[in-house]
């Protein structure tokens, strides 16, 4: 529903750190279709990766499985340039991320 290179800013806050990591993945992806050159990204996740039970009940919050070096890889993969990540120690150590992304 939206034309490639046609957004210049996207935007996830509170909801991506419970997705599947392969879901936000996806929404990487998505979001270098859609954005146009010069566009920046800003995506919170969850930053618990391995740490992360299996079942996500069990999880700090029901954070998933994803990470900050799994979000800056599928990002460069997808063309898009890490601006940064920053870690947010929100009962417990840096269990979330926010990751800038910029599209060259």
């Amino acid at each position: 529903m939206i034309a490639d290179a046609s957004v210049t800013f996207c935007y996830s806050w509170d909801s991506a750190v419970h997705f599947d990591r392969e879901i936000v993945c996806s929404y990487i992806r998505e979001f270098a279709r859609v954005m146009r050159p010069g566009a920046s990204a800003f995506l919170h996740h969850s930053n618990l990766g391995e740490k992360a039970s299996p079942k996500i009940r069990d999880n700090p919050g029901w954070r998933s499985k994803m990470d900050a070096a799994l979000a800056a890889r599928t990002a460069a993969e997808s063309g898009l340039s890490i601006i940064g990540q920053h870690l947010l120690d929100w009962g417990q150590p840096e269990m979330d991320c926010i990751s800038l992304f910029h599209k060259p």
